[in-house]
């Protein structure tokens, strides 16, 4: 039993790993093509990207943050509102992240129109992972009953002690 679980975690580590590695050597190759292409112009970008995610994820999180904060003041929350906070500081990181390729996934992240687009696609993948239909309830039809009694139970009635 031990030894499969070590295997599991094994296998599990190099689920991880493998697609991290190829992000990696991913972003490498493209740094280097943008380095070929723009020399030493692409550290201009690198910073303009990052500072542009900082400014970024404090616009978009500020105003995803009060909207979030409003609703819950009004005792609602709307259930993209959570999302879209979470969606909003994963793209600010993703940013501020060295690269293009985040860059890119995380200016997605950030912009409004391309965040709802992100959600509802995440929300159907993630719905049917765990089994959830957009499907009306199924209704079973019958009737209430009313108890009528309710000194019938099994628990007597204490009352307080008499001074």
């Amino acid at each position: 039993m031990a030894e499969r679980h070590v295997r599991f975690r094994r296998v599990g580590l190099w689920l991880v790993l493998i697609p991290f590695l190829i992000y990696v050597a991913t972003e490498v190759i493209i740094l280097v093509m943008v380095t070929a292409a723009f020399g030493w112009w692409t550290i201009a970008l690198l910073i303009a990207s990052t500072l542009l995610g900082c400014w970024l994820l404090q616009r978009e999180g500020r105003r995803t943050w009060g909207a979030l904060l409003e609703s819950l003041g009004r005792g609602s929350l709307p259930p993209g509102r959570t999302a879209d906070a979470v969606l909003v500081m994963a793209g600010g990181l993703l940013l501020i992240m060295p690269g293009f390729i985040s860059d890119i996934i995380g200016l997605l992240l950030l912009i409004p129109p391309s965040r709802h687009l992100v959600r509802s696609t995440l929300g159907k993948l993630f719905g049917k992972a765990i089994g959830y239909s957009s499907e009306q309830p199924v209704v079973i039809e019958g009737e209430v009953v009313q108890e009528t009694s309710t000194t019938d139970t099994m628990i007597p009635r204490i009352s307080p002690p008499s001074p």
